[in-house]
């Protein structure tokens, strides 16, 4: 996953907010929730 768009803390997790995707950041964003081991990230669109 991206760092940038899925910062990891130091135990390994990745703790994000709702944010607006960028729309040249949305392959890379639904890349990164699909491969999730946990399946804890959501998209949602409006």
């Amino acid at each position: 996953m991206d760092p940038h768009l899925f910062p990891i803390d130091d135990e390994g997790y990745s703790c994000l907010g709702e944010r607006v995707v960028a729309p040249e950041e949305e392959d890379r964003v639904r890349q990164g929730v699909l491969a999730c081991p946990e399946s804890a990230l959501i998209l949602t669109e409006d």
